[in-house]
């Protein structure tokens, strides 16, 4: 029988693997792990910057950093709060909220074969 440690080591593996690969087969090519941390702590109609960061426990130049690159690659865009032009709020586009969706059938996907 297998030790839990090495269970969850080998769930961690088949999870990441599963999800990278999933994401390739759809289409979000140029999509990695690291980009899930600006899009799990943000909000669905979108979030200030720094209040992403907080949740997030990184920095706002970390988290500005990934939203630049998710915006590059078109899944999201920033804007200029209209309350005060010293925030940027990161907002999902049509292809990030496709992302989105593609994540949560993975996360499905793994689900049921653990």
């Amino acid at each position: 029988m297998d030790s839990i440690p090495r269970m969850i080591f080998e769930l961690d593996v088949f999870a990441r693997n599963h999800i990278t690969e999933g994401l390739r087969l759809r289409g979000h090519d140029g999509v990695g792990l690291g980009h899930g941390v600006l899009l799990r702590n943000m909000d669905l109609d979108g979030s200030p910057l720094s209040v992403v960061a907080q949740r997030a426990g990184l920095t706002r130049q970390a988290i500005a950093k990934t939203a630049a690159d998710l915006t590059r690659l078109g899944y999201v865009r920033t804007v200029t709060s209209p309350d005060d032009a010293r925030v940027k709020i990161v907002r999902l586009t049509a292809r990030g909220a496709k992302l989105v969706v593609d994540v949560i059938e993975l996360y499905d996907e793994i689900e049921a074969v653990y």
